[in-house]
This record gives structure tokens, sequence and C-alpha cells, in this order.
């Protein structure tokens, strides 16, 4: 039986390593700006969603119950197409968060600095007057 090859790992000067430093620091950006930008989009797409379920809604039906629905069928095809993640309970927040939120350039302006769990522990602040 021959021994497996044992990958020897070389030293690197003081200025190799400064070097390999900035070389890391460049994918750590890298994946810090991708984190953030697919944090924004998350952000508006959910928005975007709840736009949507509020627009449908208002289509003349019965509020309360055609929302119901539509939050389910919503919840049910998301999670089919999309996997976990869109629950009904979710799906409501979208709505929520819209009905909250209706301005788009407040969202804009705050999604730099806030992600989808940070509205998302604001929507589960109870205020029943707000969405009567």
């Amino acid at each position: 039986m021959t021994e497996p090859k044992v990958k020897h790992l070389k030293v690197a000067t003081k200025s190799e390593s400064k070097f390999l430093d900035e070389i890391a620091q460049l994918v750590q950006n890298a994946r810090n700006a991708a984190n953030s930008a697919v944090s924004s989009i998350i952000v508006v797409t959910n928005w975007n969603i709840g736009r949507r379920i509020v627009e449908q809604e208002q289509k003349g039906k019965n509020r309360a119950a055609y929302g119901d629905r539509l939050v389910e069928l919503i919840s049910e095809d998301l999670t089919r197409k999309f996997g976990d993640g869109y629950g009904k309970r979710n799906v409501q927040y979208f709505r929520k968060f819209y009905l909250l939120f209706n301005d788009f350039e407040i969202v804009n302006t705050c999604v730099r600095n806030l992600n989808w769990s940070h509205f998302k522990r604001l929507l589960s602040v109870s205020n029943d007057d707000t969405l009567a």
C-alpha cells in the first residue's frame, strides 16, 4: 500500500503574508457586500409581495375572508415552489409590512440598515389599532 502524499504548506514571508491578508480582505468585503445585497433584495421582495396582496384584496371582495384565502394560497404555492420561509404566518407578515410601511422610499432608505429579521421584529409588536 502506498502512503498518501502529505502536502507541505509553504511559509510566507512577511510581505507575502501582508499581501495574502489583503487578498483575503477583498474576498471578505465581497462576501459582506453580497450578503448586504441579498438582505436588501429579500426586504424589497417581501414588501412587494405584501403590496400585491393588498392590491389584490382591494378589488371589491370581502377583505377578511378573501384576504385569508389569498394568504393561504400564496403560502402554499410559494412553499411548494421555493421551500420553507413562506408559511402562512410569514406571508401575513409581508402583508402587514406593506400596510405599516407603504411608502417605498422609507423602506428603501431603511433597507441599508435593517434586514428582514429587524423588520419582522418590528412587525411582531402588537398594535391592533394600526391594522383596523
